[in-house]
């Protein structure tokens, strides 16, 4: 058991350590203003997302039909954890998955847009 739990610790150290370099590397993304949409838990959540200087620096909610009260947190906080982390690679919001999911993966497509490597 400690030697699976081992192995897939230094599985995993290994995976982001190449991450890591391989990002520092990496091309930057093109600057501009990209939008996407993607399913979030009731409906397709669309989103704009500007880069600046090669980092995002605005994400905002344009149109989404998700559940009220269930869902107004992480349409509130999910735009501001990606800014900070300059990055998708966030947590969800627990009992709003689907949303939080939503949100990450429009904000995806439109880093894809930019030619950023996810």
């Amino acid at each position: 058991m400690k030697k699976q739990i081992l192995l897939r610790v230094s599985f995993a150290l290994a995976f982001f350590c190449a991450i890591l370099s391989h990002a520092a590397g990496a091309a930057p993304i093109e600057d501009g203003v990209y939008t996407a949409s993607a399913w979030g838990n009731s409906d397709e959540i669309l989103v704009e997302t500007s880069i600046e200087e090669g980092k995002i620096v605005s994400v905002k909610i344009l149109d989404e039909h998700e559940t009220n009260g269930i869902s107004d947190y992480p349409l509130e906080v999910m735009p501001e954890r990606i800014i900070d982390a300059q990055s998708v690679g966030i947590d969800v919001v627990s009992g709003a998955s689907m949303t939080s999911r939503g949100i990450i993966n429009a904000v995806s497509d439109c880093l894809s847009q930019a030619d950023a490597d996810i």
